[in-house]
């Protein structure tokens, strides 16, 4: 299933955000943190000239998070929420930096919303399995990744969340079996694949 347009909109943002600024860095010697810097900058000047413009607030949440200035993010995901109170990938963001500084409920809920407002977002699952497991809830862990799974078969992170869950539930053969599913579909120089054989063995089980 396609996700909505702004998911992608915003997707090519964050790959915008993580390329180099124009002419690369062996022609300006830009470190990456120079370019989060420059993006603040660029952000704020269109803030500035827009006050309501939740992309620009969206944007320099990432560039200050990616420089761990935790606070600041959080207020600028804040802004773009309340500009555009429907955008997953806002939610996914704040929770994702709930999560970093520890704060699992608060995270949980945003990927809630995150999945409540795009239900085809299969990142959104798969991050509130994880915290799942991470808080000792596997039932509700492995619910997620199943979902995470049939929206997109081959997304190879709710393979791992999914084996952990069996994992904590006592079933060591689902486990094994999940991880072993996931090996069907990567090359065996993969580092998920290794990750994969690795679980398969502290198991007991073989590749």
């Amino acid at each position: 299933m396609r996700q909505p347009l702004r998911v992608v909109f915003l997707a090519l943002l964050l790959v915008c955000l993580a390329m180099p600024a124009r002419g690369g860095f062996a022609a300006t010697g830009q470190t990456a943190v120079d370019v989060h810097a420059q993006t603040i900058a660029e952000c704020t000047v269109a803030i500035a000239a827009n006050p309501g413009d939740a992309v620009a607030y969206h944007r320099r949440g990432l560039a200050h998070f990616a420089r761990k200035e935790y606070d600041l993010a959080l207020g600028d995901y804040n802004r773009a929420i309340e500009m555009n109170p429907d955008s997953p990938v806002a939610y996914l963001h704040r929770g994702y930096l709930l999560e970093k500084t520890g704060q699992a409920e608060a995270a949980i809920e945003d990927y809630s919303r995150s999945a409540a407002s795009d239900p085809c977002y299969v990142v959104a699952y798969d991050h509130r399995a994880f915290m799942y497991n991470k808080t000792d809830r596997p039932e509700l862990a492995l619910r997620d990744c199943e979902t995470a799974l049939a929206l997109s078969p081959h997304y190879v992170p709710s393979y791992l969340n999914k084996g952990t869950s069996y994992e904590k539930l006592g079933l060591p053969q689902e486990a094994i079996e999940t991880y072993r599913a996931l090996l069907t579909i990567l090359a065996p120089d993969d580092h998920h694949a290794k990750e994969a054989q690795r679980r398969i063995r502290a198991l007991g089980g073989t590749i």
